[in-house]
């Protein structure tokens, strides 16, 4: 059994570990508590700080010891800090003080101070204080009093009476710079289109301060130096240390203000920054509450700006609405839904010759009919059912009256007025009706004339090529007007083509096709005038038609289209006969005149040919002679030198080439008779071949024209060909021996052309000749470049010509094609492309019948 003594021991022990455990408890929640505790010296030094107050500081709890706390008190707040101390030592009640303590490192902080005093023997001899970070709730405080102040300020600047927002944003300058506790301040607009700051006004200080001759007032972006990187970044520009080096300044003239500090915000409409503005020389640096609270002011403020130009534009407009609104010539008013007139304009005072006060307030059928309700065919009642806008036109004194109205709907879909117009529309009345018997008088001349007429509206005027143009005509092409005319020259229902007007290209002849597009494209293309003549099918006929028409662009983009399309069949048929007449005139003329010449040429060629003959055989003659005499001489030479000649006598011989002279004499003689006798042939296959009178029908031996017809033209052939010639046995034949030989001629030169063309150096012409016991044949064969099938039935056509221009006229085969017809007979042709061709003619053996005689 335990004494007394060892039992106040145990327990003595027990209350020691007790307190030890809550010494370490306390000391645990002393360091860890979320506030700072320290306990001062009646003179100001720390002589216990727990772990929390050396964290607020950035400090070991150690290091703080035996240091005054006014060492880490901002020297603004140190007067706080000594009154604080002061209430506490004279009163020795508890005391709380609010201030900033500085961070060893970073910036000072908000600190709450609540503090007792500790007494011994009822003196003071130490502080207690408890340390509470409120930088969060100072920094709520300060955001809230600036706000507050924004808030007076703005409330200020949209009461102030600006005449204009020039004076507004100078009026507001000034605040801004307070609120940001700034000294300098300037705003300048900017366009972002034209890259230009232009200045709307400085503070009043920099104003005074600015020692610049002539401020600049307008800069461009591109020559701004740091404050125009605002805009080049998009953002707030914020400088501390304005005089540190930096390549974005450009410096500033001198004079200017010195700057220390500068922020710099971009004010925005949307999108588009349309102002730039900017504070300097605060006392402390900025900093991002700073540029908040300029960029909440200028939002504020530009709205104000913005809702003052409206203001004034709306001034303006109400201005010019009324004097617009009573420059209208109609009736203008605005009506309730119970149509009372609740404003209208001068011309309605003087339609109804009331004054204003009469009219407003009143039903617009008493004023306007002169009735008791409205009328029945009132447009307001039909307004009010539709929604719509409404109008009827009725008489009214003798005048016709065109009374409309457009409603006025709520946002709920119900009708609470309209707007109601009354227009004269008497004059109108009378020019529609005379419209209508111009309209009248004008289808009728349309469609009397000789020519069809239309108008197209196309609507995209892009060229296209062939390939995709239907496409274009069935999708952009629209007809206006169309004659009954137009219908009749095309053979469709002028109808049929004001619904589809791609008909028209559908219905021209193939081999015109390309052509009639090309020239279409190229007009629309150009806006030039559309001229084009060719044929269209009609069923199984073939028509001519010239069209004619002149563009012209509308102010919306569109081309108008006008024209005309003629009939010109019997003009082209014509035509043709003409030019084949006036071609084969030409060349029956020309034969003629070359049948003259020969004749002249004959002539005066046969009379010094007669005598160069016969000199000829007088020359050949005396040559023999000389060739006797000679060979007399050396014969007797020989006898007198021993049977040979004398060497001197040889060697003059050999010299003069006597034995080649005496031999070649004969054969220049020979070659020279025959050439005179070439001339003769040639003379007389000419009067032959272009006999004067082209009427002349004769009995012909077809080889013989065909012999005369090469020997005229062989000096081109020769050139270019190999001529064989195979005649067979044939009776002659009754013709215009001219005019054959004007086809054998064509024949013979087309071939020839035929061979070049193909660009070979040598081909070969065979012409043959045979008959049977009706007709006699002629064919010319060649080695050319043969016909291509597209043109294969064009050959006959006049003016159809492959040849190059200047080389062709296109008439040699059709004008030998209707000599032949004309004989009775045709010409085959058969080809093959780069093999070569033949042309055959059938010549009849017994002549047309009277009447039918080739002329």
């Amino acid at each position: 059994m335990k004494t007394e003594y060892e039992r106040q021991s145990a327990e003595l022990c027990r209350i020691r570990q007790e307190l030890e455990s809550a010494r370490a408890r306390y000391l645990d929640l002393y360091d860890l508590a979320p506030v700072g505790y320290v306990t001062i010296s009646e003179s100001g030094f720390i002589q216990e700080a727990n772990l929390t107050f050396a964290t607020m500081l950035e400090a070991a709890g150690e290091s703080l010891l035996d240091k005054p706390l006014s060492s880490f008190i901002l020297s603004e707040d140190l007067d706080t800090w000594n009154q604080h101390r002061k209430q506490m030592m004279e009163t020795g009640t508890p005391d709380v003080c609010e201030l900033r303590i500085r961070k060893q490192k970073n910036a000072p902080f908000w600190v709450r101070l609540d503090s007792v005093v500790i007494k011994t023997a009822g003196k003071t001899t130490a502080f207690r204080t408890v340390v509470s970070d409120i930088s969060q709730r100072k920094s709520a405080e300060n955001e809230l009093k600036r706000s507050y102040e924004r808030l007076e300020l703005m409330q200020e600047v949209s009461q102030y009476h600006a005449g204009n927002v020039q004076d507004l944003l100078y009026f507001a300058l000034d605040k801004v710079v307070a609120l940001t506790e700034s000294t300098i301040g300037y705003i300048y607009h900017y366009d972002e289109s034209e890259r230009l700051f232009v200045l709307n006004t400085w503070s009043k200080e920099v104003m005074a301060a600015c020692r610049v001759a002539e401020p600049q007032q307008v800069y461009h972006l591109d020559n701004t130096g740091l404050w125009g990187e605002v805009v080049r970044q998009r953002r707030a520009i914020m400088v501390n240390d304005y005089p540190a080096s930096s390549a974005m300044k450009k410096g500033y003239p001198e004079g200017h203000v010195p700057l220390s500090r500068f922020l710099s915000i971009p004010v925005y409409d949307n999108d588009r920054i349309v102002a730039v503005v900017g504070v300097a020389n605060k006392t402390l640096p900025y900093d991002q509450s700073d540029v908040l609270q300029l960029t909440l002011m200028m939002e504020g403020l530009w709205k104000i700006a913005a809702r003052l130009k409206l203001e004034e534009r709306i001034s303006r407009a109400g201005h010019e609405w009324q004097s617009t609104f009573d420059a209208i010539s109609d009736s203008i008013a605005l009506i309730d839904s119970d149509q009372r007139i609740l404003r209208c304009n001068r011309a309605t005072g003087i339609l109804l010759e009331h004054g204003f006060s009469d009219i407003v307030g009143q039903p617009c059928w008493k004023l306007f009919h002169g009735t008791d309700a409205p009328i029945a065919d009132c447009p307001m009642n039909k307004a009010k059912r539709s929604l719509h806008s409404e109008s009827s036109t009725v008489m009214h004194n003798d005048r016709w009256l065109e009374v409309s109205v457009d409603p006025i709907v709520s946002d709920n879909g119900l009708l609470t007025g309209a707007v109601h117009i009354v227009r004269d529309v008497t004059e109108r009345k009378r020019l529609e009706n005379a419209l209508l018997q111009e309209k009248a008088l004008y289808k009728d001349l349309v469609d009397t004339q000789p020519a069809g007429m239309y108008r197209l509206r196309v609507s995209n005027t892009t060229n296209s090529d062939v390939a995709d143009w239907r496409a274009t005509i069935d999708s952009n092409y629209s007809v206006d007007m169309v004659s009954d005319r137009f219908g009749e020259i095309l053979g469709i229902d002028a109808q049929l083509f004001k619904e589809n007007p791609g008909i028209v290209p559908d219905m021209v002849y193939p081999d015109d096709q390309a052509d009639f597009i090309e020239n279409n494209i190229r007009a629309l293309a150009e806006l030039t005038a559309f001229k084009w003549e060719g044929r269209l099918v009609r069923g199984q006929d073939v028509t001519w038609v010239r069209f004619e028409s002149v563009p012209r662009k509308l102010a919306n983009g569109e081309v108008l289209w006008t024209g005309v399309v003629t009939d010109i069949t019997d003009y082209k048929l014509a035509e043709n006969s003409l030019r084949e007449m006036q071609a084969q005139l030409m060349q029956q003329d020309k034969l003629a005149t070359i049948g003259q010449l020969a004749a002249g040429v004959a002539h005066e060629i046969n009379n010094p040919m007669g005598f160069v003959g016969s000199n000829m055989i007088t020359l050949g003659k005396y040559i023999e002679k000389y060739n006797c005499y000679i060979e007399e001489l050396e014969r007797e030479m020989r006898a007198c030198s021993g049977g040979v000649l004398p060497e001197q006598a040889q060697i003059l011989r050999r010299s003069l080439k006597l034995d080649y002279v005496i031999n070649d004499i004969k054969v220049l003689i020979d070659e020279s008779n025959e050439g005179i006798d070439r001339v003769k042939r040639i003379v007389q296959d000419l009067k032959i071949f272009s006999r004067a009178d082209s009427t002349a029908i004769g009995m012909a031996d077809l080889n013989g024209c065909m012999d005369s017809t090469i020997n005229i033209v062989f000096n081109e052939i020769k050139y270019a060909a190999e001529l064989k010639r195979e005649y067979g046995e044939i009776p002659n034949v009754s013709c215009n021996i001219q005019q054959v030989n004007q086809v054998f001629m064509n024949l013979l030169i087309n071939a020839t052309h035929a061979i070049q063309s193909k660009g070979e150096k040598s081909g070969e012409i065979v012409v043959r000749t045979w008959c049977d016991n009706s007709n006699a044949f002629v064919s010319v064969s060649d080695t050319g470049c043969g016909i291509a099938a597209e043109n294969f039935n064009r050959i006959f056509d006049a003016f159809f010509t492959t040849k190059e221009v200047g080389k062709g006229t296109g008439l040699g085969l059709s004008i030998s094609a209707e000599i032949v017809r004309k004989h009775g007979g045709e010409i085959m042709v058969a080809s093959e492309l780069g093999a070569g061709s033949t042309f055959t003619v059938r010549l009849p053996l017994n002549p047309p019948q009277a009447g039918n005689q080739p002329q």
